[in-house]
């Protein structure tokens, strides 16, 4: 639109009032311009508010996540997670960080469609396993990334290795790949 046009120039020329005011209208006209909460928080960080920054990131997930057609949706939201996450890091506000990723991640599957998790879920579950890793909790990091169906280093059986001369072997089929019986020894090198 027109407004949004003159909002990222106002920004661009580091008018941020202005862009802040503009970007504020574009909001009120059509609440789902994920750019504009992003630009919004832009001006926010530039201006030295990383608090007003980081809710105004926070409302645009809150807000765009119950949208059922919001184009760019998935991009967007990890893209505002990637900033929401530097943002509580940078304030040390770490602990509040663990809250809003559960709320967030709750929010998120009650407007959830199918079996498949969306990739921003995905993301604060994997980020929620390494904050409980950098803390020492290795239990709820554990528990976290289970939640995400990653295959675990114990469920890993690794067999052979197998004649590969002249990149022969990826032509040729070895024992183990006719049947899957791990009791069973196989011949290799």
């Amino acid at each position: 639109s027109a407004r949004l046009w003159i909002a990222n120039r106002y920004f661009m020329t580091q008018n941020y009032e202005q862009a802040r005011a503009e970007f504020q209208k574009c909001l009120e006209y059509n609440p789902k311009l994920g750019d504009a909460y992003v630009r919004l928080a832009d001006i926010y960080e530039a201006l030295g508010q990383q608090d007003e920054a980081l809710e105004t990131l926070k409302k645009a997930i809150s807000i765009c996540s119950k949208f059922e057609t919001f184009e760019g949706w998935e991009p967007f939201t990890v893209s505002a997670l990637n900033r929401i996450t530097k943002l509580y890091q940078q304030s040390g506000k770490e602990s509040e960080f663990v809250q809003y990723c559960r709320d967030a991640i709750s929010e998120q599957l009650r407007h959830q469609k199918g079996d498949v998790l969306p990739a921003s879920t995905a993301q604060m579950e994997w980020w929620l396993g390494e904050y409980f890793q950098r803390k020492g909790d290795t239990e709820a990091a554990q528990a976290q990334f289970e939640k995400l169906g990653l295959i675990q280093e114990d469920a890993w059986h690794i067999i052979g290795p197998y004649d590969n001369s002249g990149n022969r072997g990826f032509l040729t089929e070895y024992p183990p790949e006719r049947e899957s019986d791990f009791e069973k020894s196989y011949q290799g090198l």
